[in-house]
């Protein structure tokens, strides 16, 4: 009985390849012994251990990129995301109130809506905040000699272009010229021959709609290029061929926007009257898009749910699926009443210690989206989050050698960062281990003793446990720091 050749399925590289085919050449031909490389066999044999290394490391490729946990490629990534239902967040605005004073002796004096405000161009490229609402500041001829007013900005601005004509086409795709696209800001709109624009309605999936509604979804790609997509005449409307197609949307958002308070002082374009503007607070609530770590991590669970919520993790699951949505927890008693608690993108409190909450046309959106996937006999209630402020006190000391001022705002930063909306979640268990832990990842900490960790209000130090509606945000943060270098 002839020998059975093993063969050796981990000998994938250069080296294995080129011992293995010398190896069998031996035994299909041991009259040729030369192992120089000189030797053109041996050249050929090298040759082809390049090649199959190659391939190997092709072949590996492609197949971690099939699997979620392995992907490296965002574009992979995201096709896997997509297969499994689930949308990755984008980019969520920073928002701001804004101060504009008037000048000495003017009338009513009104700010329209949509007025844009930047940064000084002078820490850098300059911000965008728009106004979202017009503001009417009454006129004074008297004392005071100027009035003020206050009315909320969001951080990016607002395009308006033309992404194409339709072509009568199935399934048509057209682009966003600019990136990043903020959250839920998109409106597609066109005149189909009566003269006025039509607003086309977003929705997540085009196939649980009709051949006459007028819907289109979208998504982003790998570069974060929003592609706008039509349906094709039977999930979702055609647009009429030669149909010019609008849409307006911002573009910016991100943490970039959470700018410190006087940082928003230039109108970008006068109001006539308006002689000052600056915000007082801090903005917030600006938040990156999701990580491909996040989204590694969040996408599994829309295929746990299967489009139906039977479960409270599947309304959780399923209500991360609509834009705007970040954080949610359920809670039911009785089969027939779910709670559902929500939070939105960049939630947790503005600079003014005021909730950032889901707003009410996102509410509704999230209301309809629920209303096909819950059972029949199901009421579902939807409830604002309780942010419960976690307020730490540290004595640290810092070693000989490190700047004594550098390592006490390393130090706090870092116990801010635990506390962050995208750190944190309902009804989290705020440790004292996992602050200490925080604090000893800064290299030039001797070391710390907390003398307060606790709810705010409250006193002594001890892991804070948070109700399922609760979610934890930064209270009072303070590090008093001995040793070190004083600089």
């Amino acid at each position: 009985m002839p020998d059975v050749q093993v063969i050796d399925y981990t000998s994938r590289d250069y080296a294995a390849f080129r011992n293995d085919l010398l190896s069998h050449a031996t035994t299909l031909m041991p009259q040729w012994t030369s192992r120089s490389s000189n030797d053109f066999g041996v050249v050929l044999v090298e040759l082809f251990s390049y090649m199959g290394d190659i391939l190997s490391f092709y072949g590996d490729r492609i197949a971690n990129e099939s699997f979620l946990e392995t992907a490296t490629q965002r574009r992979s990534v995201l096709a896997l995301a997509k297969m499994l239902d689930y949308r990755p967040d984008s980019t969520n605005a920073a928002t701001v109130l804004l101060t504009f004073t008037t000048a000495t002796g003017m009338g009513s004096v009104t700010v329209p809506a949509s007025t844009r405000v930047t940064t000084s161009s002078s820490t850098g490229e300059p911000l965008y905040f728009e106004t979202t609402a017009a503001l009417v500041i009454p006129g004074t001829t008297g004392t005071p000699v100027s009035y003020s007013g206050s009315v909320t900005a969001k951080e990016g601005q607002t395009i308006f272009e033309s992404v194409g004509t339709s072509t009568g086409a199935q399934g048509m795709e057209f682009l966003l010229a600019q990136s990043p696209v903020i959250e839920n800001s998109i409106d597609v709109y066109m005149d189909e021959g009566s003269g006025t624009s039509v607003v086309w309605t977003w929705v997540d999936h085009l196939v649980e709609w009709g051949a006459l509604d007028r819907v289109y979804t979208t998504y982003a790609d790998e570069n974060n290029i929003v592609h706008v997509v039509f349906g094709d005449g039977v999930n979702g409307k055609i647009p009429a061929p030669l149909t010019v197609i609008n849409a307006g949307y911002r573009v910016g958002g991100g943490e970039i926007g959470n700018v410190g308070p006087l940082s928003l002082t230039t109108l970008d374009s006068s109001v006539a009257g308006v002689i000052d503007v600056r915000n007082n607070n801090a903005a917030s609530g600006g938040q990156d898009a999701e990580t491909l770590d996040q989204i590694r991590k969040s996408a599994p669970a829309a295929l746990i749910s299967l489009n139906r919520a039977v479960t409270l993790a599947d309304y959780e699951a399923l209500s991360k699926k609509v834009p705007g949505v970040s954080r949610a927890r359920a809670l039911s008693a009785v089969y027939s009443s779910v709670t559902l608690y929500v939070a939105p993108l960049g939630g947790g409190l503005d600079s003014t210690g005021a909730p950032l909450l889901l707003d009410a046309v996102r509410k509704q959106a999230l209301r309809n989206y629920m209303a096909t996937r819950i059972p029949a006999p199901t009421t579902l209630t939807l409830a604002d989050p309780t942010y419960v402020k976690i307020d730490i006190t540290l004595d640290l000391v810092v070693a000989p050698q490190y700047s004594q001022r550098s390592i006490k705002f390393a130090v706090q930063k870092e116990l801010l960062d635990t506390l962050t909306f995208d750190a944190v979640d309902f009804g989290q268990r705020v440790t004292v281990g996992g602050s200490f832990s925080a604090v000893n990842s800064v290299l030039g900490v001797g070391y710390g003793t907390f003398a307060l960790l606790a709810r705010q209000g409250s006193t002594g130090v001890a892991d804070v446990q948070l109700a399922a509606n609760e979610i934890p945000v930064p209270g009072v943060i303070t590090v008093n720091a001995t040793g070190g270098i004083l600089t």
